[in-house]
């Protein structure tokens, strides 16, 4: 892989592989922005009521409380447009790096959460995982930075207390008894 000179501390690769990276993860969006043409997505915005009410889809409770709310329903459907074509878009654009953390760091959190929302509501097995896992290497450098320096030292909190000691309860000569004895192989020489 070619690497761009360092920039700011951030280094850039562009090769065949990020590339087609790159182009995975776009062509994932469009496919799905670009499907979504019957009416219940572009006037009525009833597509995530539909969906919800196949039964085999919804994933109760939370489904059903969604459907309830038909103005929501409406909303979320209406925000899919956005959420698939304007926040990849977002992602995916070659930016320099003073304006990555705060235009892809947005961009992935509103993508996450389109996801996440979508795997409350429908049984649709990895398939929003592997979507969130798919956008994880166009996060920016800073903002994996941040993970490091703030996130994870306030998860990895020392405990408080004695430490915890385990020990393992072995009867008194199982492994003697299990076990064969055997001379010694010597080496030959």
């Amino acid at each position: 892989a070619a690497a761009a000179p360092p920039r700011d501390g951030a280094r850039s690769v562009l090769s065949v592989g990020s590339v087609a990276l790159w182009l995975q993860v776009w062509v994932m969006y469009f496919c799905a922005m670009s499907s979504k043409t019957d009416k219940a997505w572009t006037r009525d915005h009833t597509a995530l009521q539909l969906a919800i009410q196949v039964g085999y889809l919804a994933r109760q409770p939370i489904a059903a409380m969604v459907l309830r709310q038909e103005g929501l329903c409406r909303l979320l459907t209406a925000l899919t447009f956005p959420a698939e074509y304007v926040l990849p878009l977002m992602l995916l654009l070659p930016l320099p790096p003073p304006l990555q953390l705060p235009i892809r760091l947005p961009a992935m959190l509103g993508m996450a959460g389109f996801h996440f929302g979508i795997g409350l509501t429908m049984e649709l097995g990895e398939i929003p995982w592997l979507n969130i896992s798919a956008i994880l290497p166009f996060l920016p450098p800073a903002a994996w930075e941040l993970i490091d320096t703030q996130l994870l030292p306030r998860l990895r909190k020392p405990r408080r207390g004695p430490p915890v000691r385990v020990r393992r309860a072995r009867p008194r000569g199982a492994c003697r008894r299990a076990t064969p004895s055997r001379p010694p192989i010597a080496a030959d020489g």
